[in-house]
């Protein structure tokens, strides 16, 4: 069976057939099959949620709690890949690491303080993040006091590329702060990773690595508004996993 047809097999059935509801949902998920395989995109992330959550709540002053149950069971019926969890086990192992958070940073010079700079509505972010960036020693105090709640020793870091150089700041100022953490950039997991993942695939997959991972976190420290972090921080609600909060919360 192609990975198409499961897709829609898993996820089409949960909505009501006598709407236009289904034919939205089959649509988001066409053009993929055994070489474009579905488990390459964010697994429920190609659904504009937003768009049909906006058309479905339109119809009713009510909130649609069984609409909201359904998205939540969409979640649970699209884990990633086998071979993703198990890259993200044999990650772990070679590591020794069982009790970790892990930080998705996506506010970077390049998209986010581009786009956002001359919003007016969010000068106050702007500047909470410009902060961070200039120096983030109070961010990672607040961070490692995070941690140490959960009895966390290791943590996670993940960001677009581009802001890898940020990335290293905020590690050396966790270390100086608490020298025996154990800090691990993204792109350590893209090394350990090379060997096991399709060449032509291997961003989309190492992304789809990193959000198992952050799902698989003690806590998550996500970004907001970004995909990519309300995506794990929803497939958590959805798994019964808690323990997040939003970055900005600590600034």
């Amino acid at each position: 069976m192609g990975c198409r047809t499961q897709a829609e097999s898993s996820k089409v059935d949960l909505v009501n057939p006598k709407n236009d509801f289904q034919k939205d949902i089959s649509n988001q998920f066409s053009g993929f099959d055994d070489i474009n395989c579905v488990m390459l995109k964010q697994p429920f992330g190609i659904i504009s949620w937003d768009r049909l959550a906006r058309d479905r709540l339109r119809a009713s002053d009510l909130y649609d709690f069984e609409f909201i149950d359904m998205i939540l069971e969409v979640i649970r019926s699209t884990r990633r890949s086998q071979k993703i969890q198990k890259i993200c086990n044999e990650f772990l192992e070679s590591k020794s690491i069982t009790h970790f958070a892990a930080l998705h940073w996506r506010y970077d010079v390049k998209d986010w303080l581009n786009l956002n700079t001359k919003n007016q509505q969010r000068t106050d972010t702007v500047g909470k993040i410009k902060s961070i960036r200039a120096d983030p020693t109070e961010f990672s105090q607040k961070v490692i006091a995070e941690m140490k709640k959960i009895e966390a020793t290791t943590i996670l870091l993940f960001s677009p590329p581009s802001d890898y150089s940020f990335l290293q700041n905020l590690t050396n100022s966790l270390q100086k702060i608490q020298p025996t953490i154990q800090i691990i950039q993204e792109k350590e997991i893209a090394e350990f990773s090379q060997s096991k993942l399709d060449k032509k695939y291997f961003d989309t997959q190492l992304s789809l690595i990193s959000q198992e991972l952050a799902f698989s976190s003690d806590f998550y420290f996500y970004s907001n508004p970004s995909t990519w972090s309300a995506n794990v921080v929803l497939e958590r609600l959805a798994a019964n996993v808690f323990g997040e909060r939003m970055i900005l919360d600590f600034v």
